[in-house]
């Protein structure tokens, strides 16, 4: 059993990265688990998550390139897994900036 952890929450709130690197912001997104650093059967370390809508993770539903479906092709289009775990951390930060202070639902 895994303990909650509010990182995770907050970057699923950011919702799907390729679909905000594609111009579509707010797409609700489920968790990828990079296994860079990972062995087989492995998930990746929480805090190098990467929020994906389910078209972009796994079912490639729209004629959307799927990381599970298609890793080359996904990674030549929005980069590295290092890369859009990065971007995925700048965006946790500054959500937590803007909400110091406020109630978050």
């Amino acid at each position: 059993m895994r303990l909650p952890n509010p990182y995770l929450d907050d970057a699923a709130q950011i919702g799907c990265i390729a679909c905000l690197l594609d111009g579509n912001e707010g797409t609700p997104a489920e968790l990828h688990h990079p296994r860079a650093k990972a062995g087989m059967g492995e998930r990746g370390d929480d805090e190098e998550i990467i929020p994906l809508c389910p078209s972009h993770h796994r079912t490639g539903q729209g004629g959307v390139i799927a990381v599970h479906r298609n890793t080359e092709a996904f990674r030549a289009k929005y980069g590295e897994d290092w890369l859009l775990s990065s971007i995925t951390r700048n965006l946790v930060m500054r959500l937590r900036r803007n909400t110091i202070g406020r109630a978050r639902a």
